[in-house]
């Protein structure tokens, strides 16, 4: 895939890892459009994620897109958040810090009082909302999807996390 990626986009290897995730986040989303096989976290792609944070397939797989991004785009796994499965280590993570709004390679999140949570690449904003690519989300949004989608999201729903590899 980062041969593809190479050939599409000249200079690839010198852009920041944070830009080179967010193109290994659009593959995944727009042109390998990355589903689950049954609806229950599960499929090559799926599997692949949450392999890379340690855990196998029926667990929620939205960190370890994020998580997976990184690692192929060259960030060394020390580099990233411990038990990058999770969207509370992300968010608790010394290696990222809370902003008030998006930019470009910005964290997109939301974690509920149950400790249940979702995470997603923002790309970019447009007024009141921002554009981003999520892992385990689907067409109505759900923090529990079937796959990798491009979202528009209100920018005041969420917060915002910044990691600098």
């Amino acid at each position: 895939m980062i041969d593809a990626l190479r050939a599409e986009y000249p200079g690839f290897d010198e852009f920041d890892a944070t830009e080179r995730a967010l193109l290994i986040a659009a593959h995944y989303a727009d042109t390998i459009k990355v589903r689950e096989a049954t609806g229950h976290n599960d499929g090559l792609y799926v599997e692949r994620f949450l392999r890379t944070v340690g855990l196998h397939k029926g667990y929620p797989w939205c960190a370890a897109f994020v998580y997976a991004c990184y690692r192929e785009a060259g960030v060394a796994t020390a580099s990233l958040p411990i038990g990058g499965a999770a969207v509370r280590n992300w968010v608790k993570s010394p290696l990222v810090h809370k902003v008030p709004g998006p930019v470009r390679g910005d964290l997109g999140y939301w974690l509920n009082p149950n400790g249940t949570g979702h995470i997603f690449f923002c790309v970019r904003t447009e007024g009141a909302y921002v554009h981003t690519i999520e892992g385990n989300t689907d067409g109505l949004g759900s923090r529990e999807g079937n796959g990798c989608f491009r979202r528009l999201r209100p920018i005041n729903k969420v917060k915002y996390l910044r990691f600098i590899p």
